[in-house]
């Protein structure tokens, strides 16, 4: 919240900032100032402009993220230069202000007139609120011109904009993060003839072919065809710029300045990113990280549009999506921890959960988040054993949980050979994860093992589980760890054997949930390990920190958080892998309750990638396609028929598919209108 009394920062205070000719920019971080940008020790200056103001350089706790994130600062970097901005977020009032001149009877101007936005206006001036404290409320696309920046105001974040959409100019305090690239209104009105004609007439050609034929190569085409009409501010670029300044990218103009349009075409470029990505003929990523991107910057902060709509084409689900084609390929994972810090800092300022980002923490990005909105699950990403007291008691136990690993992990003609701790053998004849020969889960695991290296498991608990395996190992878990038990029956883990071949390297990946935990028990760790900061032989990373096993200890952590493993020695690398229930879900029916979550969110993930996004006017239609039987609203009157299979595209005229928007409409394949 901005103080009532705003005034101008004083020369002592904004030494290092001059916005003459040589203007200096402070660096996000290290808060060093510099007339050219250099790379900071934080590691965040890539060659382009930082912004922080004196509020967050002041500050004793600022880390250089607390005040303001990395989007605030690189977006009043570009804002230095350009001056013009447009509001991102719809029915947001805003407080008036008045110039106040400063002079000895105290006079005051409004916003109308002329205030010099680079000096700041005369060394006396400074800022009150209207008498009254009067709010104009303001919609997505409102163009501003930026009248003073926080630094000249020490606002905190609070800039002073000109405001002119009424019938008169005002003055506005407005947080940064309610602003963005402002869109020539040239672009937004060609742009926006272009949607209401051809646009809208191939994307519903596109749905019918999707839902009425199946056709969906030739969807595909009409969906990219409505979209490349556009004039987009990307047209340009090096088709690899995706790939190397995703946050340039996220700071490009919408092609369209007004709501819902925005979100309608936000909607269909996330559907088509989408649609590109899972074919597997289609082989330029870079198209579909620009599309993804696409959709990111066409959708306001906040949307007037329903809640339907939002579900489908919240910026999380598309930040993720374009966040998962870096982290599965290799060297990109720190443009994917680039997206998830996007997506915190972009959309956490929302007071709704529907355009909340689910992630908290740019290291941990789970496909599946479970959140609610009184609480979301926090965690370190390694955990102390000694806050779960059954890792002592399965510790004191390692003898045995020992011997049954070795008597499985060698065949009937090899036992008593190598079968010391010190010679323990790879046991190539157990199931290799990922295989799917043993149970039908975790196969995304197997492509993230290096081609070179190994990575085998046997199953105590969860799927492919055999009753037979290690008897006293098993009856010690379900005695001291039913957590564990309780979580593998549910189908939402396991606990497993699992060995790594020498040379065996694991590549960075987060787990599918953040609802359980993971603990490793060191059953054979290499003699010959090192662990420094110049090579780990072996290891695992999680998050940011690097850790190793011991033998008959344990390590605990999330594994909702990125983490790698490597085991660069001659030798194998064993442990008791042991997947349980988050802390936070101890009783039975929260647990049925995240899991119930997690459902709904791969049932909607998956529905998401199946159903093209339908015309505003026809939500009802697509509610359909979303629906089950469960939602009165959401069956046939007819024939009580749901679901995506259960629609069709016609004309209104004829009975035929049509290109004529005014014709369009959508009935049940029984042929009972969905009005």
């Amino acid at each position: 919240m901005a103080p009532p009394l705003l005034e101008k920062a004083s020369d002592d205070n904004e030494a290092a900032v001059d916005l003459g000719q040589g203007v200096s920019f402070l660096c996000h971080g290290c808060f060093s100032a510099s007339v050219s940008v250099v790379p900071c020790e934080l590691g965040h200056c890539q060659g382009t402009t930082r912004y922080c103001s004196v509020a967050c350089r002041k500050s004793s706790t600022c880390t250089g993220m607390s005040l303001h994130s990395e989007r605030h600062c690189r977006f009043l970097g570009q804002l230095l230069t350009i001056k013009n901005a447009q509001i991102s977020v719809a029915n947001e009032p805003f407080a008036e202000y008045m110039l106040y001149t400063g002079t000895s009877t105290g006079s005051y101007r409004s916003g109308s007139e002329q205030c010099d936005s680079t000096s700041g206006g005369s060394s006396t001036s400074s800022f009150r609120p209207t008498s009254g404290s009067i709010r104009t409320m303001c919609q997505v696309g409102d163009p501003v011109e930026v009248v003073q920046f926080p630094h000249q105001m020490d606002a905190g974040g609070s800039l002073l904009v000109r405001h002119n959409q009424g019938p008169e100019e005002k003055l506005l305090l407005v947080d940064v993060e309610a602003l963005e690239t402002w869109t020539d209104p040239d672009t937004h009105s060609q742009n926006l003839r272009l949607l209401q004609s051809r646009g809208n007439q191939l994307w519903s050609r596109g749905i019918a072919l999707w839902i009425n034929d199946g056709a969906y190569r030739e969807a595909v085409s009409c969906f990219r065809q409505s979209l490349q009409i556009f004039d987009w501010p990307d047209n340009n670029d090096d088709p690899a710029s995706t790939q190397k300044i995703f946050w340039e990218a996220t700071l490009q103009p919408s092609p369209l300045a007004t709501e819902p349009e925005r979100t309608i075409v936000a909607r269909r470029a996330h559907f088509l990113g989408m649609c590109l990505n899972d074919d597997s003929s289609h082989g330029d990523i870079n198209e579909v990280r620009r599309w993804f991107i696409r959709s990111l910057v066409s959708l306001p902060l906040s949307s007037t549009t329903t809640r339907q709509h939002q579900i489908a084409a919240q910026p999380f689900l598309c930040g993720e999506e374009l966040g998962l084609t870096y982290q599965e390929e290799a060297g990109n994972m720190a443009l994917a921890r680039s997206v998830a810090t996007w997506s915190i800092q972009r959309h956490d300022i929302m007071e709704h959960d529907d355009t909340k980002s689910y992630w908290v923490d740019p290291y941990q990005r789970p496909g599946y988040t479970y959140w609610t909105e009184k609480r979301r699950l926090y965690n370190s990403p390694v955990l102390d054993p000694i806050n779960f007291t059954w890792c002592n008691k399965l510790e004191q136990q390692f003898d045995v949980i020992r011997n049954e690993f070795l008597d499985l992990i060698h065949t009937s003609s090899e036992k008593n050979k190598d079968a010391g701790s010190s010679g323990v053998k790879h046991p190539w004849h157990w199931p290799a994860v990922g295989s799917g020969e043993h149970r039908d889960s975790g196969q995304h695991d197997g492509q993230v093992v290096n081609k070179a290296g190994d990575w085998r498991e046997l199953v105590l608990f969860g799927s492919g589980a055999t009753l037979s395996h290690a008897p006293k190992t098993r009856a010690l878990l379900r005695k001291h760890v039913p957590d564990a038990v309780s979580l593998a029956e549910a189908g939402a883990g396991e606990v497993i054997f699992s060995v790594l071949s020498p040379h065996t390297r694991i590549a960075p990946h987060c787990a599918s949930t953040n609802i359980r935990l993971t603990a490793h028990l060191g059953i054979k760790v290499p003699k010959t390990a090192k662990l420094d900061s110049d090579h780990v032989q072996c290891g695992i990373r999680i998050g940011q920190e690097w850790r190793s096993w011991a033998e008959g200890k344990f390590l605990i952590f999330d594994d909702s958080f990125e983490h790698e493993v490597v085991n660069d020695t001659d030798e194998v690398r064993a442990v008791l892998l042991v997947r349980f229930w988050h802390s936070a879900f101890s009783r039975e029916s929260d647990r049925r309750s995240a899991l119930q979550q997690i459902s709904n969110q791969r049932q909607l993930a998956e529905q998401v990638r199946h159903i093209p996004p339908f015309p505003p006017e026809h939500a009802r239609a697509e509610s359909r396609c979303y629906g089950s039987n469960n939602e009165s609203n959401s069956v046939c009157l007819s024939c009580s028929r749901f679901g995506h299979e259960h629609v069709r595209l016609v004309s209104t005229a004829t009975g035929e598919r049509s290109d004529n928007q005014s014709d369009v409409h959508f009935t049940c394949t029984c042929g009972y209108p969905i009005l």
